[in-house]
């Protein structure tokens, strides 16, 4: 507990260590870090209920153990906070999912399944929309060219019969 890592809740925050988030926190690694540490916290969640609905629940070893899993649950979710915080995606609303994911393990469901219920599928629905939104756009950008271009067509052979007719007039 004494690593530079390790900090409780109560503890407030060291100096320093918000700087070291906002260097380590690139676009390209956000993605991954926020879905390993969204596991994490599901992964300790459940095992602190797991535990505390055990019939050893006064057994010293068990208690050590919950303590242990609550430590880490809170490490995992400062963490996750501090990305939520330092993130520019703002477009992905994270404090929505753990809010459900804690609601879905209180609720005694499975987690992956309400991650891929609410977060995977709901995106997944949302990219069929923007994919039929841009082959719409794809069509309507391909039939304004070829009107574009039958237009310019036209326009040469109209410029073509004008200057036919004058030659033709003035001869």
């Amino acid at each position: 507990m004494n690593s530079d890592d390790d900090s409780s809740s109560n503890e407030g925050v060291r100096p320093g260590e918000e700087s070291k988030t906002k260097v380590n926190l690139t676009q390209e690694n956000v993605k991954e870090l926020i879905s390993s540490l969204l596991l994490s916290v599901v992964e300790y969640l459940t095992k602190i209920c797991v535990i505390c609905e055990g019939d050893d629940v006064a057994d010293p070893q068990s208690v050590k153990n919950l303590m242990k899993y609550i430590y880490k649950f809170e490490k995992s979710l400062k963490k996750l906070q501090k990305i939520i915080e330092y993130s520019n995606n703002q477009s992905y609303d994270l404090g929505i999912v753990i809010k459900g994911l804690v609601k879905a393990v209180d609720e005694y469901a499975n987690p992956y399944e309400w991650l891929y219920d609410n977060v995977v599928d709901k995106y997944l629905r949302s990219g069929e929309k923007l994919d039929d939104t841009l082959s719409i756009i794809d069509t309507l950008q391909s039939s304004i060219i070829e009107r574009l271009q039958i237009s310019k067509i036209d326009q040469e052979k109209a410029e073509t019969q004008v200057v036919n007719e004058a030659t033709t007039r003035i001869d």
